[in-house]
């Protein structure tokens, strides 16, 4: 008999090789992955079968009200679309992503 972590470590190898297989199909392409997903979460909502949550579309007005400091950055399109789609995936903004790896790196420093 298996113990768990062999059991775990399987599955895991499972999910990462339906993982590569998927991504090649799209030529390892992350825009033609990214807009594959987001069709495929499209079917799923529409089929009604799978309950999903939709995130905030506005951070709250206490969140507004603390950051006074504002920095602009110029990013290309296609970084942007990495971090907004990163940024979504863990339910927060854009912005709110970019903070925490600010943040980070100052703790760091």
């Amino acid at each position: 008999m298996e113990n768990k972590e062999n059991i775990e470590c399987s599955i895991m190898d499972e999910v990462r090789e339906m993982r590569r297989k998927i991504s090649a199909e799209f030529g390892n392409d992350l825009n033609q992955l990214v807009a594959y997903y987001q069709e495929l979460e499209n079917e799923m909502r529409e089929s009604g079968k799978y309950k999903f949550t939709d995130l905030p579309s506005e951070e709250s007005e206490s969140e507004k009200d603390v950051f006074t400091s504002f920095v602009p950055i110029q990013l290309k399109p296609e970084e942007f679309e990495i971090i907004e789609t990163l940024a979504k995936s863990r339910g927060i903004s854009p912005e709110n992503l970019i903070r925490e790896w600010v943040l980070e790196h100052i703790e760091a420093g």
